[in-house]
Parts: C-alpha cells; structure tokens; sequence
C-alpha cells in the first residue's frame, strides 16, 4: 500500500539529475492522493512581477512570479503567502498557505497583509499520475525533507544548497557538488 506525502512535504533534486526542468528544484508538494501528487518548485523565481486586478473593483495586486513547474504555466496561477484567514487556502505547514479565492487574496494585498516579504504568485505546477512519483523516488531522483517557510522567502538561488545543508551529514556534503561536474 503507498503512503501518501502530506502537503509541505519538500522533494528536493538530488545533485546530478538530468531532466532541466528540475534541475536544483525544490518542489513543495501541495497534494497527494490515489490520482497522483501536485505540487509547485519554489526556487524558480523570475525577473518578472505577476499584476492581477480585481473586475468588481479595480483593486490591483503585484507580487514576483515563480514558475511553479512545466504543466498548465501559461495557463494556471496560484499563491503561497501567510493569511490564514483566506476560505480555501491549503495550509502546507510552517504558517504558509496555498491558494484561497483570488478576490480575498487580491484584498489582502490591498489592506497591506499580503506583500513581497509574504507572498509570492506562482505560474504552473509539477504533477505526477499515480505512482509515478513513487517510482521517481525508487529511483533515488528525489530526496524528501520538511518544509520550512524560510524557503519561499529567501533567495531562490540558494534554496536548494540550503534545504540540502539543512539535512545534515552526506546531504550537507551534496549541496556543494558543482553544477558541472566536468569542472570539478
């Protein structure tokens, strides 16, 4: 029987894995059950600010895009920030939530609750069919850590050296392998 990832379970790319679209990724899993596992790579940050208003009123919101993962990133957002009190939004640990109605999000925002330092829109998501994720851990692709909400906040580029070092021992070690090998 599969056990099943809690959401803010952490999946963290080992060192040399291959595929580009998640290499040095830190993916934040936002659920998992029998039909497969979603979830978003927190460490992608853009140049790019995502700009969203409100049709009822005009109220604006701008935070820094991420780029969640390969599927749906033209066509799906969603937000990590801090506002329990958003209906709908996943708690996936740590005081961070996922989601909520766009219009209570984009109101946060405009009372000052939601901000740069506390929130983050992100474009797309990575996704597993049933498991596939699984196999994907067999296969030692991934390695799974607890998620820490310093995570989304602190400089994407050091997130994955942070959450490796984070776990101690040969993990601490992994985070300083270079990016290519052939230079080491």
């Amino acid at each position: 029987m599969r056990n099943y990832f809690k959401p803010g379970t952490l999946l963290i790319a080992e060192p040399f894995i291959t595929d580009d679209s998640f290499f040095r990724a830190v993916v934040l899993i936002i659920e998992d059950n029998a039909e497969g596992t979603m979830g978003v790579v927190i460490n992608d940050s853009s140049n790019l600010l995502m700009k969203a208003a409100s049709e009822v009123d005009g109220a604006e919101i701008t935070l820094k895009l991420y780029f969640g993962g390969p599927v749906e990133s033209k066509q799906t957002m969603n937000f990590l920030h801090h506002c329990s009190d958003i209906p709908n939004a996943l708690n996936v640990g740590e005081g961070i939530y996922w989601g909520g109605n766009a219009f209570d999000i984009i109101d946060k925002h405009q009372t000052g609750e939601l901000n740069e330092t506390n929130a983050i829109a992100i474009a797309g998501y990575c996704g597993w069919g049933p498991d596939q994720l699984q196999k994907e851990l067999d296969e030692k692709t991934w390695i799974v850590s607890k998620f820490k909400s310093s995570y989304i906040f602190m400089n994407a580029n050091f997130v994955w050296k942070k959450a490796l070092s984070d776990l101690g021992g040969e993990y601490s070690w992994l985070a300083l392998a270079p990016t290519d090998v052939k230079l080491n």
